[in-house]
């Protein structure tokens, strides 16, 4: 019924009843246009009282409700299949028989399931998966002897990828788990939308599985080596699919194992560059600057943090100008130089006072670069559109190019709601 990221493999609606419950009966493959309606369930083969399965997590103290479940498959075919170990998230209230294996949750965090299943599905958990296989059943006993990355570990390592998009390898999976998941109405995933980075690539598969290798310590040797210990995945992948574009993956990310040394990085990066449809500079949070009233520099500084929430997020850097294309930093309002703690709670407040939700995505911190003092604001891409009144009313800013953001109206705005919030 499930296969790889799939949780709508097989369907038993069209089945006719003498073959449903016949030896190895088979479930039928829905189709493209089925698949592609997030509106779409499988039938499966039996029913049970639902009562059943809310009776099964009250006793094993399961903590995953309306979070999804992880499920893993226990038939599998090493020999004919270029995957053995087989996850995916199942709705919570499912149940599944002795062919699935569930994994239950230890906590209330609704990412959980997404990033264990795209770690299960990775080529290293596949590799211990076919080591430990005697037969055609990856057991659940088997399947707990696996070695994988903790939560923990996935939280505090840092993945940069081509010198950017750098973010914990906790949130590089979850993004990934978005672009192969097979999306529906049963399923809400944590991400409204593919991170842009990885919007346009054609094998997120590649960058899952260097992902989780570097984080597991494997080097670019005894990665080479695991790529060739089955030669099924070439065979069935086809040898730039697999091979080439893995080998070319791991020479585009790198490991940071410090906040520290990412935090580091990533002011350097920011600074390193100039302005565009991701990064932003302002000289104050409220002083006035060469010119404008400190009204009108705190309107463009809440325009600019709410502009990029509405698109895909993105930094803004205060105490920073750019002259001829370059970043040029400056130090921020003189009032906050010597109080790090009082600048990030301004940026915070003013956007709060604008809008309570827009404050809860962004992330101000105080770096320290050539002497200077730099306030550096992380927003994540908004969930929901957000409307602000900078006195003339609520309007929808957003981000576009390289440009300050821009304000939207009419179908221009209805367009946008359409393609970025489904609204």
């Amino acid at each position: 019924m499930f296969d790889g990221f799939n949780p709508r493999h097989g369907d038993f609606r069209l089945v006719p009843e003498e073959s449903k419950y016949g030896v190895k009966a088979q479930p039928m493959k829905p189709d493209q246009s089925q698949l592609a309606s997030k509106d779409w369930s499988p039938h499966p083969r039996y029913w049970i009282p639902l009562s059943f399965v809310s009776d099964w997590r009250l006793r094993r103290q399961d903590k995953s409700d309306s979070y999804g479940r992880v499920a893993t498959r226990l038939i599998c075919r090493g020999l004919v299949e270029s995957r053995t170990l087989k996850a995916a998230v199942l709705p919570s209230n499912i149940a599944l028989g002795n062919s699935g294996n569930f994994w239950l949750s230890p906590d209330m965090n609704g990412e959980y399931p997404w990033v264990l299943t795209t770690v299960l599905n990775s080529l290293v958990l596949d590799f211990q998966a076919r080591m430990k296989l005697t037969g055609m059943n990856l057991s659940k006993y088997l399947q707990e002897q696996l070695f994988l990355p903790t939560p923990e570990n996935l939280k505090d390592t840092y993945v940069q990828i081509d010198g950017v998009n750098q973010d914990t390898a906790w949130k590089q999976l979850l993004a990934i788990s978005k672009a192969l998941h097979n999306d529906w109405v049963h399923l809400a995933h944590p991400l409204n939308q593919v991170p842009n980075w990885l919007n346009n690539e054609q094998n997120p598969l590649a960058i899952l599985d260097v992902i989780v290798a570097k984080v597991m310590g494997i080097d670019k040797e005894k990665f080479s080596w695991l790529l060739d210990q089955f030669p099924i995945w070439e065979r069935q992948l086809g040898e730039q699919t697999f091979r080439n574009d893995r080998i070319s993956w791991f020479k585009r990310i790198e490991i940071i194992r410090s906040r520290q040394d990412a935090e580091k990085i990533n002011v350097d990066r920011l600074l390193s560059g100039n302005e565009n449809l991701h990064v932003e500079y302002k000289q104050t949070l409220q002083e006035s600057r060469e010119t404008g009233t400190k009204l009108e520099t705190k309107n463009s500084f809440i325009k600019a943090v709410i502009g990029m929430a509405n698109h895909q997020g993105g930094y803004v850097v205060v105490g920073v100008k750019e002259e001829d294309g370059n970043a040029v930093p400056v130090g921020f309002d003189s009032k906050y130089v010597n109080d790090n703690d009082k600048a990030q709670k301004s940026a915070t407040q003013m956007i709060e006072e604008t809008s309570a939700y827009a404050a809860t995505l962004i992330d101000p911190k105080v770096h320290s670069y050539n002497d200077l003092k730099v306030l550096v604001i992380k927003i994540k891409p908004s969930a929901s559109p957000i409307y602000c009144d900078l006195g003339d009313g609520e309007k929808f800013y957003l981000r576009l190019a390289n440009t300050m953001a821009s304000k939207l109206e009419g179908e221009q705005l209805e367009s946008y709601l359409k393609d970025r919030f489904d609204i």
